[in-house]
This record gives structure tokens, C-alpha cells and sequence, in this order.
């Protein structure tokens, strides 16, 4: 028990430190802008929601679409669709409108089960405290004014009854990639119950605990996703640091990881886009994340939609090289 507060005291001088150092030497981040450091794509953020963010990207049927969340003047959020042209700009949004109880709908997936569009999501009882959430999911479907998920399935899987917070689920055609970390575990579903599982071991990664990630897409004979992790042991306001990295999976049960990269493909930043002004209007906005959540997989590389401090939405350019396997 004494060990304790040696520990916290010796924390707490090393952050004073680091807080000091960074101060003398006028260093605003330890990051620069997530999208400085990869290329990002010419995509106008003013076009969907303001401070929109956590956008996943999909090609389908020749349609570039990008889902996204925004706060629509409350903390809970919804969801939305927006279709981008050949230069990146919005044709045109309409609402992902999904009738199943209410609450926050955040982090919409959108991924492909055959030739059907579906959504995953999280759904929340946020801002009540402690909050509670569950993935569902459904086939997505477009009217003249808005996407609707007409029959919206939650899986029974886990936690996943409000009885605690399930989230982070990466689809992947009628399954999920349930867990990452400690050990990888893949649920197929049948309608909403389990119809086989599998198991593996998760290589280590030196930057947090894996979680989530984009539907993986084909690559060399296996599958590649992107996921991100975090860490809690950054100086100043904001302590949790989002890292992005790349796993390749066999694309055969138990889809077996045999590549992750060595390093992060990109961190979060406490810099973005927003100008200072729209950064004081934002009070959602969140320091050091990058949260990747749609990969388009292109002739030289791939388009990895992320969120960005939570208050805006980016499209990575990103290479074989930059994968760092």
C-alpha cells in the first residue's frame, strides 16, 4: 500500500516537468495535425454538419457515401449520410433516421453484407450517468429525404443488453470482430444470435489496448483494416492519446492476424483544423484523437476516413509504405 503514493507523487513531478518544458519552449503539440501527417483529401467539412465528425467512407454501387455523427444542440448526437462526388465535395446529405428506442446514435459503420448496404452503430444512453450503450446494426436503406435501417438487430453478444458499454465492434459481412486485445474474438451471427465463434492470439502493441477499427478490405490474398488504440499518460488537459494502426488478417476463420505495424501509422494531435473561433464554439471538441472508422481501398494505397478531435471529419490518403508493417 505505501508503494502507491510514491508512485502518483513521482506522475505527478514528471508531469509538472513535461508541462514546464513544453511551456519554456512554446511547443503547442507533441503531434503535428493528423492531416499533416499523412495526405489528406480536398474534403470540405462545411459541407455536412458543423464540428460533424467520426465519418466512415464506403464505396457502393459506384457511390462514394460517408455516415458521420453530429450534436444537433444537445449532448446526444444522431447519425447521417452524406454522398461526395468525383472532387471530394457533398452532393448532396439527408438523415440516417433509425427507429429503435431513442438515446445517442454514434459511430455508424457502414459496410457492405453481400450487395445490401449495412450500418453498425452504437447507441447510448448518454448524458445520463454512467452511460450505457449497445451495437446494433441493419440494412440501410434510401428514400427521397432520408437513409432509414428499417429493421434494426442487436446482437446478442456479450454485455451487449445495457447492462454495461458495448462498443467498438468491426464488421465484417454477417460477423464482428467482437475483440482485439488481449486475445481476438470473432462472433458469425444469424440473425441476432451467435452462430460460431473463434479464437486467437492478438500480437502485442507497445501504444494501448486495440480497439475498433474500419470493415477490412482485401489485400495481398488477406484482409487489412484499420484500428486505433489509446493511452492515458499525456501531460495538460487532455490525457488519453488515440494511436492508428494497420492488422492483416487471413481472411479464413479464425481470421488469424499475421501483420500489424510497427509503429503508429498516425497519432492524435491536440492541433486541427478548426480555427480558433470555431474551436471556442465547439464544446465537444476533444484533444489528441484520431478515430478511424471507413478504409475505400484505391489503385495506389487506400482512403481512411477518421475522426479528428472529435469535431471534425478527415480522408487520409494512405500508402503500403505508410503502413509500417
Amino acid at each position: 500500500m505505501t508503494a502507491i503514493p510514491t508512485v502518483l507523487a513521482s506522475y505527478a513531478h514528471n508531469e509538472a516537468l513535461a508541462e514546464k518544458w513544453l511551456k519554456v519552449n512554446g511547443i503547442e503539440s507533441t503531434a503535428a495535425r493528423v492531416t499533416e501527417q499523412l495526405p489528406c483529401l480536398p474534403f470540405n467539412r462545411h459541407g455536412i454538419e458543423r464540428f460533424a465528425y467520426n465519418g466512415s467512407l464506403i464505396a457502393w454501387r459506384e457511390r462514394m457515401l460517408l455516415s458521420y455523427r453530429f450534436h444537433a444542440g444537445s449532448p446526444a448526437t444522431r447519425l447521417a449520410i452524406a454522398e461526395l462526388d468525383d472532387k471530394w465535395n457533398v452532393r448532396h446529405k439527408k438523415p440516417l433516421v433509425i427507429d429503435a428506442g431513442g438515446g445517442s446514435y454514434e459511430d455508424c459503420t457502414l459496410f457492405c453484407r453481400g450487395s445490401e448496404l449495412w450500418a453498425s452503430w452504437v447507441q447510448s444512453t448518454w448524458p445520463k450517468s454512467p452511460p450505457q450503450s449497445v451495437v446494433r446494426c441493419g440494412e440501410v436503406v434510401e428514400t427521397k429525404e432520408t437513409w432509414t435501417v428499417p429493421k434494426a438487430i442487436t446482437p446478442l453478444v456479450g454485455k451487449n443488453d445495457w447492462s454495461a458499454m458495448e462498443k467498438n465492434w468491426i464488421p465484417m459481412g454477417d460477423s464482428f470482430i467482437y475483440q482485439q486485445t488481449p486475445k481476438q474474438v470473432v462472433h458469425q451471427l444469424e440473425g441476432n444470435e451467435i452462430k460460431a465463434s473463434w479464437e486467437c492470439p492478438f500480437p502485442h502493441w507497445p501504444w494501448g489496448v486495440v480497439k475498433g477499427g474500419t470493415s477490412p478490405v482485401p489485400f495481398k490474398g488477406n484482409l487489412l483494416s484499420f484500428a486505433h488504440s489509446t493511452l492515458d499518460n499525456e501531460p495538460g488537459q487532455w490525457r488519453r492519446r488515440y494511436y492508428m494502426l494497420a492488422v492483416v488478417r487471413e481472411p479464413v476463420p479464425p481470421f488469424k492476424v499475421v501483420g500489424m505495424s510497427k509503429r503508429p501509422v498516425c497519432r492524435g494531435s491536440e492541433l486541427g483544423s478548426l480555427t480558433q473561433t470555431e474551436r471556442a464554439g465547439c464544446s465537444h471538441f476533444k484533444g489528441l484523437v484520431v478515430f478511424p472508422l471507413g478504409c475505400v481501398a484505391m489503385a495506389d494505397g487506400w482512403l481512411v476516413s477518421v475522426g479528428v478531435n472529435d469535431s471534425e471529419v478527415a480522408i487520409l490518403k494512405v500508402t503500403e509504405e505508410d503502413l509500417k508493417l
